[in-house]
């Protein structure tokens, strides 16, 4: 039997992405924010699993179609590979928004962030421990981390990028 696993659970925009110039859906707008591969190489090379969570509204609001949930998800992993060389364990997208305009996905749902159900399946899908996990995130992520029993830290306001919150992370017990 395997002995269970720690993760760093991330947010996306905001967090590994650039949010001043949203991608809406489209992977060649994707950029890396400055210090998120610092960061991630970091949490890899301490024997973390790295595991995006995120809401993606933007299918709830038609922004972009569900579809794109996956080119977002494969551009991530290209991006952490190329520039971290580091492999993505997980991608967690949430479509719904009860405030969207597409019917089907215009609902809250137990994953949408700040639940923390979305890294709860995670630990349950990647027979991961949580209390010795960690996840830096937006507002809602990282309340999603402290609900799952994870440290959090809070992109903007805990750290200035990843790469300083990791360093935190890593130096405090």
């Amino acid at each position: 039997m395997s002995v269970p696993r720690r993760a760093a659970f991330l947010g996306l925009d905001g967090v590994l992405l650039d949010d001043a110039a949203p991608h809406n859906g489209d992977p060649r707008r994707m950029r890396l924010l400055p210090g998120a591969a610092d960061g991630v190489r970091l949490l890899h090379g301490a024997g973390y699993a790295l595991i995006v969570v995120t809401n993606q509204p933007g299918v709830a609001r038609g922004v972009f179609p569900p579809e794109a949930l996956f080119n977002i998800e494969k551009h991530v992993r290209v991006l952490l590979a190329r520039f971290a060389d580091v492999p993505l364990t997980d991608f967690y997208a949430c479509p719904y928004d009860p405030d969207g305009s597409i019917p089907a996905y215009a609902r809250d749902d137990a994953d949408r962030l700040p639940s923390s159900e979305m890294l709860l399946r995670a630990g349950r899908e990647h027979r991961l421990d949580l209390a010795q996990s960690v996840c830096i995130g937006n507002r809602d992520a990282a309340i999603a981390g402290r609900r799952a029993g994870c440290r959090a830290v809070q992109l903007p306001d805990d750290a200035l990028d990843v790469r300083t919150a990791v360093r935190s992370l890593l130096e405090t017990p």
